[in-house]
């Protein structure tokens, strides 16, 4: 009896490489379908998106034909709506075209209004900036004219002094002392003086606060369809009223002053008379020659009267 072979055949042949090789191939095979699906899906897209935004051309124009405006001054904003509109549409969407609505013109259009709202409100403050009513109208503007006031006035009542001392109602050291009053009125006098020219400024800056109102007005009140805003004309108005109100600011202190009198000079007087004492009075005024009897009755009228000038 002879023995069996004892399964001598060749082992089984190993394909697995050959297997996930073929695997390889099908998923990149399913891949390019994929790939190809998806660049056809783009490609179906971009048509879509192209006609919707074709279409928007004329659904904006339309739109501005209904409020009334024209499409060669918005016909840009018209393009720069859809432009922005087109950038939000989402990817392979399948309706585009549902993007570009009357609605979306007029948000649009909207926020266009406010955007320039906004520019002209910036123009107004650029023109407009803070402190701008007193570099048009300075504080110093009314300085020469309070100084004439004080100065003559000052000289009105030093001729009073002057005059009450040839009567002999005042000696040296009356005089004197009445003089230095003056000299403490006359800074009393300045401050009334510059409380004055402030209210009379102040009322003169209001006005070209006033047309920095009604530009700042205008500006944020613009609509579509109104000529473009223009802040110059304001700013012309506003320097060519602080030039009027230089010119006349002379009158208009003087006017607010009124009779005011600066300088209280029967006051000064009497402190004068009060440190000089008793006078020794001579027969005859030797400045005027005015015999003694009738230069005390001048000497009574001159201090009832000395205060108006």
């Amino acid at each position: 009896m002879s023995g069996g072979g004892g399964g001598g055949g060749l082992p089984p042949q190993d394909n697995s490489v050959q297997v996930e090789m073929m695997r390889q191939q099908a998923a990149r095979e399913a891949q390019a379908r994929v790939d190809s699906q998806k660049a056809q899906d783009k490609l179906d897209f971009q048509g879509k998106l192209s006609t919707a935004v074709s279409g928007a051309k004329d659904t904006g124009t339309n739109y501005l034909n209904q409020r009334g405006l024209a499409n060669d001054k918005y016909g840009s904003v018209i393009d720069s709506i859809i432009g922005n509109t087109k950038l939000k549409v989402p990817e392979l969407d399948s309706n585009p075209g549902s993007y570009f609505t009357d609605d979306t013109f007029a948000s649009g259009l909207d926020n266009y209004q406010t955007m320039q709202r906004n520019n002209n409100t910036s123009k107004v403050n650029t023109a407009f900036a803070p402190g701008f009513d007193k570099s048009l109208l300075s504080d110093n503007a009314d300085d020469d004219i309070l100084n004439n006031i004080l100065g003559t006035q000052r000289a009105g009542a030093e001729q009073q002094l002057d005059f009450n001392r040839k009567r002999g109602i005042l000696n040296d050291s009356g005089y004197n002392t009445a003089f230095g009053d003056l000299g403490r009125q006359n800074s009393a006098g300045m401050a009334t003086l510059t409380g004055i020219g402030d209210s009379v400024l102040g009322k003169g800056r209001q006005t070209l606060n006033d047309i920095r109102g009604e530009a700042g007005t205008a500006g944020s009140s613009y609509a579509l369809g109104m000529p473009d805003f223009d802040v110059n004309p304001y700013s012309q108005r506003a320097t060519e009223k602080a030039n009027t109100l230089k010119s006349g600011l002379d009158g208009n202190i003087r006017s607010a002053l009124g009779s005011t009198n600066l300088f209280d000079v029967a006051g000064a007087i009497a402190k004068g008379g009060t440190a000089q004492g008793p006078i020794n009075l001579t027969t005859v005024d030797t400045a005027q020659g005015v015999p003694f009897a009738q230069k005390k009755s001048q000497r009574g009228r001159g201090l009832n009267s000395s205060g108006a000038f």
